[in-house]
């Protein structure tokens, strides 16, 4: 009995650590090729000419955790747009833009939901820059450019000029500054 269980322990340790090994295909990604993606990124947005902030409804089709739009309603990335502020003011612009653009840093694993409340459609000299950023699980996509981390300062400013335009949109209502779990999220329609 005492053999065959040491023999179990053993058996089990051996697979626990072949588990743990990457397989000889896995490439890592190299950070410098990733810090590179986000210093194109922020030197896109931060030429911004234009901005378009966007509301976003981050409920899913039910029964699925894709987007449900309905045909013909606007949206961004396949998310419903709910609001729309179109910035003119060079302020409010460079507030916004620095707000998305400074948060964005390398990706680090996969996302825990992507059920974004913000976007912003973003003209630039090289064209328009789509950003969607979901503020849960802290990962923005940004088209052109790819998927990222985005950290959560950038949120407050987003709402503020979304409240100031009487726009209403999602917040997102948590107690701490971890990402919630996506089951238990809870957000409420605001308007301030």
């Amino acid at each position: 009995m005492t053999r065959t269980f040491i023999v179990v322990a053993f058996m089990g340790l051996g697979f626990s650590i072949s588990c743990r090994r990457p397989s000889s295909d896995y490439v890592r990604p190299d950070p410098s090729i990733e810090i590179r993606r986000v210093l194109e990124v922020r030197r896109r947005l931060n030429s911004a000419t234009s901005v378009e902030l966007l509301a976003l409804d981050p409920t899913p089709a039910p029964g699925t955790d894709l987007p449900h739009v309905l045909p013909g309603a606007p949206a961004i990335s396949g998310w419903p747009i709910t609001g729309v502020v179109h910035l003119s003011n060079p302020t409010e612009i460079k507030a916004v833009v620095q707000a998305i653009s400074s948060g964005i840093v390398p990706r680090e694993g996969i996302s825990l939901c992507f059920y974004p409340h913000h976007g912003a459609r973003v003209s630039t000299p090289d064209g328009v820059v789509e950003v969607v950023i979901c503020y849960s699980c802290w990962q923005v996509d940004v088209s052109p450019g790819g998927t990222f981390r985005v950290t959560p300062p950038g949120e407050a400013v987003l709402n503020e000029v979304l409240d100031a335009h009487h726009v209403a949109h999602f917040v997102t209502t948590r107690a701490t500054g971890e990402p919630p779990n996506p089951s238990l999220q809870r957000t409420r329609y605001a308007r301030r």
